[in-house]
């Protein structure tokens, strides 16, 4: 049964990632130039850190680490939306990809 539910949930997060992608780069991110819709796929990048590092025990400090990098990636792509749009863009899609691939492995 738990298996059952964690696999619907990995299929929404996939899904749910796939519209986030194609939301940053449909008509050359004329969606996410709009600040509700960028902040609001950088903070479901920042849920997803906060899942991942808090499902992590205390102990397996190299992969708490590498998470708090990826939402460090995340963060640095707020900061990088004025300047460099498409760096931008692609830092968040780039840590939603992985951390949906290490959620999930």
């Amino acid at each position: 049964m738990a298996l059952g539910l964690l696999f619907f949930l990995f299929i929404a997060i996939l899904i749910f990632d796939f519209l986030t992608i194609i939301l940053l780069f449909l008509k050359k991110g004329k969606w996410s130039k709009n600040n509700f819709v960028f902040i609001a796929i950088q903070l479901y990048g920042l849920i997803l850190v906060y899942i991942y590092l808090t499902s992590l025990p205390t102990n397996y400090s190299g992969s708490r680490i590498f998470g708090g990098v990826i939402g460090v990636i995340v963060i640095l792509s707020i900061f990088f939306k004025k300047q460099y749009f498409l760096l931008a863009r692609i830092l968040l899609v780039l840590s939603l990809v992985i951390l949906t691939f290490i959620l999930f492995l």
